[in-house]
């Protein structure tokens, strides 16, 4: 009976063309689907530091400093970036100038919004402290997802020149690579 309905179903032009206009379809949405532009933010801990210093009468006193990088990472405009802190920062510089508010909720966390970032388009968060230590931060969110915590530190930067060579000589490479693998499947299949 399912031999039957199967060969049936396979000599059916009209059957098949819908299989596969469906497949087809399905494939598309797929595609469409993963290499659709999506917002992404990055965010990390640039660097922290607590200086001891002395004030003119000579007592010592501490200043904490604390820079947070945001980045979105995505290829479409990120809106209502929400970054979430333990209390609210005495001090906070935000660099490049961009429009933000500082809010407090109801369990004294302190949320700082950013209305939008675009492709590309980094922030950094300056802290100063000198009277306790600095609020960790806690959360990033954006309206559609959840922020990243990565990895970041200094990298040299090359030269333009430098970097098309290396490029070239990369694409010579996978060419390379290519042009071998056909040799021996030709040389293996004849």
């Amino acid at each position: 009976m399912f031999w039957t309905l199967l060969e049936r179903i396979t000599n059916s032009d009209e059957v098949l063309a819908t299989i596969a206009g469906l497949a087809l379809t399905g494939l598309v949405a797929l595609v469409l689907r993963i290499f659709a532009p999506k917002g992404k933010v990055h965010w990390s801990m640039y660097n922290e530091d607590h200086f001891i210093l002395k004030d003119n009468e000579g007592k010592h006193f501490s200043v904490y400093t604390r820079t947070v990088w945001l980045r979105n990472a995505g290829r479409e405009i990120v809106e209502g970036v929400e970054i979430v802190f333990n209390w609210h920062p005495p001090n906070v510089h935000v660099y490049p100038n961009l429009p933000y508010t500082i809010e407090g909720n109801e369990d004294e966390r302190s949320v700082m919004r950013i209305n939008t970032l675009n492709p590309g388009e980094f922030v950094f968060l300056a802290m100063l402290s000198s009277v306790r230590e600095l609020p960790m931060l806690t959360n990033v969110r954006f309206r559609g997802g959840q922020g990243k915590q990565v990895k970041v530190a200094p990298q040299r930067i090359f030269s333009t020149p430098f970097n098309l060579a290396i490029f070239c000589l990369m694409v010579i490479g996978v060419v390379a690579v290519f042009y071998v693998l056909v040799r021996v499947m030709l040389y293996a299949f004849t």
